[in-house]
């Protein structure tokens, strides 16, 4: 629609995206003389709007927070590793020591494994940890048979990302909404300069590449962080 890439011309930005289509759909039904609809047909058109407008925000906020994760890629990836190290231990029967040394004993390795678990909305945990190790043991293997006799150049890391499978990392990503708050400043950065550590400033330009990756520019970011009042 020429009127939401025109929306900003004052601006100097033409673009559109899909705040500024229903930004300019809104208005043109405003404009709309009630002698050419009825007041009905213009209140089932408004209501149409605001349920999309609504969907928006929900995409808009999924996909900000899928390249912010993405950029925190570290953290996400050591949840990962730490949940199968516990989950192994409790198969197993076997001890684990934290980074430092610290023996941890079986009921806070049960504890730990339960309380992820409950983010995810898992509610047998027993089955699940079995599912999961045997899931990463499984391509773990795969990966290994796949690189023998191969250059190491050739070879495919025998890690799994945190992602690999879905069931965990949908519990990765529910602790990573209650921990968000800590990663606001990344978003609510106007730059590079703005933000104190080095990892702050690596995540903000991490950030920005993925949802350039996605076909946003850096107004159309900066248009859905304040749309979303980030």
């Amino acid at each position: 629609m020429k009127l939401a890439f025109e929306m900003r011309n004052g601006k100097d930005i033409r673009e559109a995206d899909t705040i500024t289509l229903l930004e300019a759909l809104r208005m043109r039904l405003n404009e709309i003389d009630v002698n050419d609809i009825s007041e009905a047909e213009k209140i089932r058109l408004g209501t149409l709007i605001t349920t999309l407008e609504e969907r928006n925000r929900k995409d808009m906020d999924k996909s900000i927070k899928a390249a912010v994760m993405s950029a925190d890629d570290s953290t996400c990836q050591r949840i990962f590793d730490e949940y199968l190290d516990y989950a192994r231990a409790w198969i197993d029967g076997n001890s684990i020591h934290s980074t430092s040394g610290e023996a941890i004993d079986m009921s806070r390795v049960e504890k730990h494994l339960a309380t992820f678990e409950k983010r995810a909305g898992i509610t047998n945990g027993a089955d699940f940890r079995k599912t999961a190790v045997a899931f990463v043991n499984a391509e773990e293997r795969r990966i290994g048979m796949a690189n023998f006799g191969k250059d190491a150049k050739d070879q495919t890391a025998p890690k799994l990302r945190w992602d690999a499978y879905e069931p965990v990392a949908k519990s990765i990503r529910a602790q990573f909404e209650v921990d968000s708050e800590s990663r606001m400043q990344i978003l609510r950065a106007q730059s590079e300069d703005a933000l104190n550590t080095p990892e702050e400033k690596r995540q903000y330009t991490v950030f920005h590449e993925n949802m350039r990756s996605k076909g946003y520019t850096d107004t159309m970011v900066a248009r859905m962080l304040h749309h979303l009042q980030y």
